[in-house]
């Protein structure tokens, strides 16, 4: 599915209203059906949410982790480190990643998700992110090597590894205008909803977990939710699907952006 909507174009990125993302490029409920489990969704990454954190371009240190706003108050958002001239801080529409430049795929900062405390007896992990493109990339792609979530545990008796994900989908590319390369035509830009999911049940004592990715800069991070499990899963798919809207909700959406459009030329006639 896609949707083309109102957007404010920072360095080819995106920022869409938050109305929107919420139904269509939010994280998705998981159906862990059985055992422990646990949910914890950041699904507001906003100033208004976050107040006190550093402002443009970034890479001022961080006051404190983002607690989730739903489920255990262990697991917390943080920075790892900036990135080129900047770095992620939570801005009007989600957390933006600053900087100065309009090249594509520069280091727009790294993050982390890290639970001190997982589940008992933890077998199965879905973390789910959505997040949008700066001139067609979204994930920092250092020479490669796409800097996309990877899982880092704590087990046995203190080992740890870090872990590629078991599966992984693009659940959903959410249009949201364009952008126009240095030399070439306009192309897509896209809001992408990703999942992962990580089979752990091959460890037993598993006391911390780490999901850290690193963006590009002037991209954007709208949403997060890491889900956890004690049942082994396996190769079985957990990873949720994206409903479709049906034509009543269509109508809203087609509804919402033209009375968008409608304020916007008003405005521009008072102002003339």
């Amino acid at each position: 599915m896609k949707l083309k909507t109102l957007s404010i174009l920072i360095g080819g990125a995106a920022l869409a209203p938050s109305a929107l993302l919420a139904q269509f490029a939010g994280p998705q409920p998981v159906a862990f059906d059985t055992g422990t489990t646990s949910t914890d969704g950041w699904y507001t990454l906003t100033s208004a949410e976050y107040p006190g954190y550093p402002g443009f371009p970034g890479s001022g240190p961080w006051p404190s982790g983002m607690a989730p706003q739903t489920g255990a108050s262990t697991a917390i958002l943080d920075k790892v480190s900036n990135g080129a001239g900047g770095g992620p801080f939570p801005a009007s529409s989600g957390l933006y990643n600053g900087g100065f430049s309009g090249d594509a795929n520069l280091n727009g900062g790294t993050l982390a998700v890290n639970e001190s405390s997982p589940v008992t007896g933890l077998s199965t992990i879905v973390f789910q992110i959505s997040i949008g493109e700066s001139n067609g990339y979204d994930f920092f792609d250092n020479g490669g090597d796409i800097q996309s979530p990877e899982l880092t545990i704590s087990y046995g008796s203190s080992q740890s590894i870090t872990l590629s994900p078991d599966i992984t989908e693009l659940m959903q590319a959410y249009n949201n205008g364009t952008f126009t390369p240095p030399e070439g035509e306009p192309q897509d830009l896209f809001i992408n909803l990703y999942g992962y999911q990580w089979d752990v049940s091959t460890y037993s004592n598993i006391t911390d977990l780490s999901i850290q990715w690193t963006g590009v800069q002037h991209g954007v991070t709208y949403g997060l939710q890491l889900d956890q499990s004690s049942v082994d899963y396996g190769s079985t798919n957990m990873i949720p699907s994206v409903a479709v809207p049906e034509p009543a909700e269509w109508a809203s959406i087609v509804g919402f952006v033209t009375l968008g459009l409608v304020m916007l030329r008003r405005r521009r006639k008072s102002a003339q």
